[in-house]
């Protein structure tokens, strides 16, 4: 099995307990291994865990949904490291990030968010592929992954609910 190279376990514990039980755990090397170790050497700096495993309190407190890939590991809400949201350049360095990880085309979902990008990996198989805006108070709109790649915006997707 590989080695994390830009990421501890600790960045993806539970924030209110502190867990990352077994299951959680294999999950999250993977995402980290597949997804974000891959991401973060790409990108050239450092990216910051906001959200990794949550157990189920957790998970209700920050508003996700039932069947969260957060409760399984399988998720993490991340953001480049050292910005703020109010710095100029904040918006390009996390559409950068955002590039990188929709090129790579290793995940289950990106679902951009104004201050921090989801990304999901389901190590057993079945990743969608599916990446998503949110566009606030619990409604996607699905963007290409060619109007990601070339910076345009959706202009006509649906809208609907993701199974975050």
């Amino acid at each position: 099995m590989a080695v994390m190279k830009w990421f501890k376990e600790k960045e993806f514990a539970c924030r209110c307990c502190g867990e990352l039980p077994p299951l959680a755990r294999a999950n999250v090397r993977a995402l980290v291994e597949q997804v974000l170790d891959p991401a973060r050497e790409k990108y050239g700096k450092p990216i910051r865990v906001n959200s990794g495993y949550r157990c189920a309190g957790r998970n209700k407190a920050a508003g996700g949904v039932s069947r969260s890939q957060h409760l399984l590991g399988e998720a993490a809400d991340v953001a480049p490291a050292g910005f703020k949201m109010q710095d100029a350049s904040f918006k390009s360095e996390l559409e950068g990030l955002v590039r990188i990880l929709v090129e790579q085309n290793r995940f289950d979902q990106v679902i951009v968010y104004p201050t921090f990008v989801h990304v999901s990996y389901k190590r057993n198989g079945g990743n969608r592929h599916q990446v998503l805006k949110s566009l606030g108070n619990g409604r996607y709109q699905a963007v290409s992954r060619e109007e990601i790649l070339h910076g345009k915006t959706a202009q006509h997707s649906t809208e609907r609910r993701a199974a975050l």
